[in-house]
């Protein structure tokens, strides 16, 4: 085993992640994983790049023992908290710029964090849903006022995906439905007293909703 191998599998133990789950995060085989952690091959490029974020650690670290490693607060830079089975619940003005804040982003700085069950990318986040756009009174999917959503901005959005998206010259992410017709997109809600809207180049896609939370008392 090379001393990156072992500083890899350390980690990896330290986090609570089998390398199954940190090869989905990396996107990449749990077999490639263990090729790393015994030396056989290197992770290069992109593949680094994603290994150190899903694993907090710097690449100097990871490859030469250099630098700090990881879960230091000298670190500027968001934690894949998500690795650990939570991430941050943030608002719709945070979530509209979560592109330019993701790496330097607090655990302070989130509103709570909520607990996952469910496999994401590394910078994923939840948020609340506002107004009732996206409750749909005919049946599912819906989602209601006050329900939280987990988005992962490491997916590749496709039509037919509800995504949250940030609209030229708002303030706020809001939550739609993506469709695509040809060389058109738009954006749809759930709920039909609301119209369609084209997705111009001057907006942007942030992440796509994996999975859907609500819960059935008030606070």
């Amino acid at each position: 085993m090379t001393d990156l191998g072992q500083r890899l599998r350390e980690r990896r133990n330290f986090l609570g992640l089998t390398q199954g789950r940190l090869g989905k995060m990396v996107r990449v085989s749990h077999v490639t994983i263990s090729q790393w952690e015994k030396g056989e091959t290197s992770p290069r490029g992109e593949n680094l790049h994603l290994l150190c974020s899903a694993l907090s650690c710097q690449p100097d670290w990871l490859l030469y023992g250099k630098a700090e490693r990881a879960g230091d607060e000298k670190i500027a830079g968001y934690q894949p908290y998500a690795s650990l089975g939570k991430v941050p619940l943030i608002t719709p003005q945070q979530a509209r710029v979560w592109k330019e804040i993701a790496n330097t982003f607090h655990h302070k700085d989130a509103i709570a964090w909520r607990g996952i069950s469910v496999v994401v990318g590394p910078h994923a986040f939840a948020m609340k849903a506002v107004g009732d756009s996206m409750a749909n009174p005919h049946g599912t999917p819906s989602i209601p006022e006050g329900a939280i959503v987990v988005v992962d901005p490491d997916i590749t959005p496709v039509s037919g995906m509800v995504v949250v998206v940030g609209l030229k010259g708002s303030k706020e992410a809001i939550i739609k439905k993506l469709v695509v017709d040809g060389p058109n997109q738009y954006l749809m809600s759930l709920n039909p007293d609301y119209k369609p809207i084209e997705l111009t180049e001057e907006s942007a896609v942030i992440g796509v909703v994996k999975r859907l939370e609500f819960d059935l008392l008030p606070d």
